[in-house]
């Protein structure tokens, strides 16, 4: 799991830790998105950084995975809360592109498997 594919590639752990990134930054962005002015302006962070000083590559993978778990958890609480006509509301995820909450759900969905299913599970990755 600590193993790079390249120097300047994410081990399996980054990886991970990567996605509880994504899932911080989208649990702030299915939050807002239902009570901000429309369309909500959707933030970007930078993602190596972000896996970088978090120094997922030197924490024991429980940890990583236990936190994984924690966010998600949270992420589903808050997507099932979420009233059905806000799922239609709207923001810009940058270049004046505007999709709403749904396609926001599906897309951090979408890029959670890619990881997971393309590169965590993939057994000649690394």
């Amino acid at each position: 799991m600590s193993k790079r594919p390249l120097p300047n590639k994410w081990s399996k752990k980054e990886i991970l830790g990567h996605l509880c990134d994504s899932a911080i930054n989208n649990i702030h962005r299915f939050i807002n998105i239902q009570y901000e002015e429309q369309p909500l302006v959707i933030q970007s962070y930078n993602q190596d950084q972000w896996v970088k000083l978090q120094n997922y590559q030197e924490r024991p993978l429980d940890e990583i995975c236990n936190l994984f778990i924690a966010l998600n958890k949270q992420i589903i609480n808050i997507l099932s809360n979420i009233p059905k006509e806000k799922l239609s509301y709207v923001c810009d995820i940058g270049n004046n592109q505007l999709k709403t909450v749904e396609w926001l759900i599906k897309d951090y969905l979408k890029h959670m498997e890619h990881h997971i299913n393309n590169q965590i599970l993939m057994k000649n990755y690394a």
